[in-house]
């Protein structure tokens, strides 16, 4: 007989809009592609606030020039996380976002906690 084999497929841990879609797609691959995997490995690391939309700021080093970027998201309890968009940021405002602990991850020798910290939308 012979053995049967199963590819394990990955849950899905969260949802996008459709303008954080449209906003992605104007990103390069590279750094799009980037930013979809820091979510996709960070997603459970986001604090849960009903009813209030968050922002918490990255940065990508898929290229030579790094990519300073802020997302918001939606994420309740008992639901999948919403990411709502994703804009460019100038180095500037991603120093803000540090100076306040509100990051991604971006070295992965770090041994803190992925996600640093965010705030709602009335912060920002």
């Amino acid at each position: 007989m012979v053995e049967q084999r199963y590819t394990k497929v990955a849950e899905i841990q969260y949802d996008v809009d459709d303008w954080f879609i449209e906003q992605i797609r104007e990103i390069q691959m590279d750094y799009a592609f980037d930013i979809a995997t820091q979510i996709t490995e960070q997603v459970n690391e986001l604090p849960v606030r009903n009813g209030w939309t968050q922002y918490v700021a990255g940065v990508s080093h898929a290229l030579e020039e790094p990519f300073f970027f802020r997302l918001e998201y939606l994420n309740q309890e008992d639901e999948l996380c919403l990411f709502l968009g994703v804009e460019e940021v100038d180095v500037d405002t991603f120093l803000d976002y540090i100076i306040e602990n509100q990051t991604l991850k971006f070295n992965k020798n770090e041994k803190e906690s992925p996600i640093r910290k965010t705030t709602d939308t009335d912060s920002k």
